[in-house]
């Protein structure tokens, strides 16, 4: 498939090169004027002001300090078409946003209609990344 396993390396940092140098709490984003976040290339992305409050709203309020935005979703490579959250505060608001209760508190499945719902209602408070 790949030539090596720089070359495989290479091409997961280049289809991850949107995923965020840092990610700001909750509370950060809410806070902001304009609420954002940077990638690693220094690219700022916007994250809607709706869907920080939507987040917010499903959390208790001594969360906001601790969850971080975007909730990341990676690839799932022990089910083949299968994404992952990670996270307790993460897996919390995912769960509630597609209505499915997830397999364990802090790690949780999803499969193409769960993300078409969650990319749907957080098209800006996520972000998917690839990983091996």
């Amino acid at each position: 498939m790949f030539g090596s396993e720089e070359e495989a390396r290479r091409l997961l940092a280049s289809m991850n090169r949107h995923v965020p140098a840092r990610r700001p709490s909750l509370g950060q984003l809410l806070e902001m004027e304009e609420p954002h976040y940077q990638d690693k290339d220094g690219n700022r992305y916007d994250i809607r002001r709706e869907e920080i409050e939507l987040i917010a709203s499903l959390l208790d309020p001594w969360d906001s300090d601790r969850i971080k935005l975007p909730i990341v979703v990676m690839t799932d490579t022990s089910e083949g078409g299968a994404w992952k959250v990670l996270g307790k505060l993460e897996v919390a608001v995912v769960s509630k946003i597609v209505g499915r209760k997830p397999e364990f508190e802090d790690r949780m499945r999803l499969f193409h209609p769960h993300m078409v719902l969650l990319m749907s209602r957080l098209p800006t408070a996520t972000t998917t990344m690839f990983s091996p």
